[in-house]
């Protein structure tokens, strides 16, 4: 069928849109890299660059100690470094929800200075002259992230997939997928709707031996969390499970995520480059 200049159109709008979805994600999970690794090489410098210089800005600690404003909280981090020395941190399953010119991230992470505790941590971050700058840090997880219902559906019914997949009982996701559900094999090959996807993958899931979730992102009325995939010959594999609200339902089950162009892309493990989250200066 011949595509209208109005098709047309559309086609390159969505286009742009995913891109600049992508983009959004990927500069975050960019700060976040970025933050952690200033954090346990006392890099103040660098700390800097990432924050707002507003008066609204909140850091709390994994102590409970809160500073407002920057200067407060520049100078807790210079007393910081000079108590603490070098530490190391190590975060786990982000979750980047992306909503306008606001933006959080949700995450576990340990901390060498206090062995064997595993704390929950939130950052939210304000777009201003088009660079993403933390506002808050809340080193206790006391403060939600951004649309803290729909976090907590997509949380469930990931934790859901992974115990069917893992369960090896595909015939129970029944309940929890769309209408026009897409599974795509480890080859490429796309099965659409559940009845023709249900055979497949009821034969593909008995290769399964682990799956652990790296990191989930939301815009809008959709979200992708990215997992490694474990088989029972030890080979590992990405996979992608892609969510649609906003009565939130399994849309994709992709096992081969370079097949296709998602919205939202949370799998960006590599730190993005410096000059393009342009974290340098206010």
């Amino acid at each position: 069928m011949k595509k209208t200049p109005g098709i047309l159109l559309f086609l390159l709008l969505a286009s742009f849109v995913k891109a600049s979805q992508n983009a959004d994600i990927n500069a975050l999970q960019a700060i976040r890299d970025t933050g952690e690794a200033a954090f346990e090489r006392n890099d103040m410098k660098t700390l800097e660059s990432l924050w707002v210089r507003d008066a609204d800005a909140v850091m709390i600690t994994a102590l409970g100690t809160q500073y407002k404003g920057f200067p407060e909280i520049q100078r807790a981090l210079l007393d910081l470094f000079a108590i603490m020395g070098r530490t190391v941190v190590e975060t786990k399953a982000p979750f980047f929800t992306v909503d306008g010119n606001q933006a959080s991230i949700t995450m576990t992470y340990t901390w060498n200075v206090l062995p064997g505790t595993t704390f929950n941590l939130t950052e939210r971050y304000r777009r201003a002259n088009g660079d993403w700058k933390i506002f808050l840090s809340d080193g206790l997880g006391g403060t939600p992230g951004l649309r803290p219902k729909d976090e907590a559906a997509i949380k469930r019914l990931n934790s859901e997939v992974v115990g069917i997949l893992l369960a090896k009982e595909a015939a129970a996701m029944v309940d929890i997928v769309t209408d026009d559900f897409v599974y795509t094999n480890s080859d490429g090959i796309r099965y659409h709707g559940w009845q023709q996807s249900a055979k497949i993958l009821r034969n593909d899931v008995n290769q399964f031996a682990n799956i652990a979730l790296q990191s989930t992102a939301l815009i809008q009325h959709r979200a992708c969390a990215q997992y490694v995939l474990t088989l029972i010959n030890g080979q590992t594999q990405d996979v992608q499970l892609t969510f649609v609200g906003p009565n939130w339902k399994l849309a994709q089950l992709n096992l081969k995520p370079d097949t296709e162009q998602l919205a939202v892309d949370p799998g960006n493990r590599a730190m993005v480059s410096w000059a393009k989250i342009k974290t340098d200066g206010p």
